[in-house]
């Protein structure tokens, strides 16, 4: 971690840690993209993160693209 002062507090750093996330999930949709030679218009989530509003804000935001949520995040644990 870089950057960090006395001022950074427990919300900066999962602030950070959500952009993390949202960066690294746009850089695989963007080779996806690439290699598919497609834009994508949507991106479906699911699993714990996806129940972050924030997250998916952030992810909506990066992509450009409508972030699709199922009523129930937790889809592929149920084996969807």
């Amino acid at each position: 971690l870089l950057g960090l002062t006395r001022g950074t507090t427990a919300a900066h750093l999962a602030r950070a840690t959500l952009e993390g996330i949202a960066f690294q999930v746009a850089d695989v949709v963007r080779a996806m993209e690439k290699d598919a030679r497609r834009r994508i218009t949507e991106v479906r989530v699911d699993g714990g993160a996806a129940a972050s509003d924030l997250l998916m804000q952030i992810q909506a935001d990066l992509l450009g693209v409508r972030v699709e949520r199922p009523r129930n995040v937790e889809t592929t644990a149920v084996g969807a």
